[in-house]
């Protein structure tokens, strides 16, 4: 078990590996193993990498993002013990995402969810920070904006990607949670109009800093020094809540890229609250109500490990609070 990813799922905790075999395994919330399926390979059924998990906003299934492939492999996860464990549905959007903007498309591959009336992807153009996109991968809008460009001598390009962020759909798929990895910027958009996104909340800290620009394929890039700052690592929300992994660590130093402080933020960002955890965190999902968190955490060895946390009182009385 070398835990990547993590989803918590109708009572049902879905672990991804990044290479053991298979790939995926499911566990009750008390620990007990269930089903492990999905193997990395080029087959229809199998897969590349996975590049991310997500709960369908339509039904109780799940989805599987390829990452190199560019599809969605949805599973039933609540299935009786089988013999085989197949995808339910595949659908492939590799014709609709090229690899990088500067070719045909305004998504690059690396993030992408399925909501209730469109695809959600990570852009790489200047006019937002994420695209909509209908069915077919036709252009919708652009959600959010890209705060006022520090460095004149980077091309867009270069420039939009310091600011590639995670970012997760409420339940209802009606708003939309951002969270840079690089700059201390969490955002909270409604998006039950796709035509005409609103923004909710925000907050901004620390912007990207300390990078080093350079040339490649005509093109100005930036790429981040050791000096450079790790904002969040993971997003998760509930019902109520979003919870995003703060690191603000440099790159220099050990686990940069974990972090053990978790930011609270109601949906529409009236509440506000820090959780620290006693290990470092790299990825987090919560229960729908609130009652717990779970993360693939490092331990002293730096070996991967998947913890829970009890959050219920802390929460509970943030609920309350006025």
């Amino acid at each position: 078990m070398d835990p990547w990813d993590i989803l918590l799922h109708d009572s049902i905790l879905v672990i991804a590996n990044k290479d053991g075999v298979p790939l995926m395994e499911l566990y009750d919330i008390y620990g007990n193993v269930g089903e492990k399926f999905l193997t990395k390979g080029n087959g229809p059924e199998e897969i590349s990498a996975v590049g991310g998990l997500h709960a369908s906003v339509t039904n109780n299934n799940i989805y599987v993002y390829d990452l190199f492939r560019k599809r969605f492999l949805e599973f039933n996860i609540k299935k009786s013990s089988q013999s085989t464990f197949n995808p339910d549905a595949i659908y492939d959007y590799s014709k609709y995402l090229g690899l990088y903007q500067k070719d045909s498309s305004t998504v690059l591959f690396d993030k992408l969810l399925i909501g209730k009336d469109c695809l959600v992807g990570e852009s790489r153009d200047p006019r937002g920070r994420v695209v909509l996109m209908n069915f077919d991968g036709n252009l919708i809008n652009f959600v959010g904006d890209y705060p006022p460009k520090m460095y004149e001598e980077l091309s867009d390009y270069g420039y939009v990607k310091l600011y590639a962020s995670d970012f997760i759909l409420s339940n209802d798929a009606s708003k939309l949670a951002l969270a840079s990895y690089s700059a201390e910027m969490i955002d909270i958009f409604d998006i039950s109009k796709i035509s005409a996104p609103k923004l909710v909340w925000s907050h901004q800290g620390f912007l990207p800093s300390d990078i080093y620009v350079f040339e490649m394929e005509n093109l100005t890039q930036a790429a981040f020094t050791k000096e450079s700052r790790q904002g969040y690592s993971s997003i998760a929300a509930s019902d109520n809540f979003i919870y995003a992994i703060f690191s603000g660590r440099q790159i220099k130093e050990k686990n940069y890229s974990y972090g053990n402080i978790i930011r609270v933020v109601s949906w529409d960002g009236s509440k506000r609250f820090e959780l620290q955890s006693d290990v470092d965190l790299k990825r987090i999902t919560v229960s729908p109500d609130d009652q717990n968190i779970y993360a693939i955490a490092i331990d002293e060895a730096d070996n991967p490990m998947v913890v829970v946390f009890n959050i219920k009182e802390i929460v509970d009385k943030m609920k309350n609070s006025h």
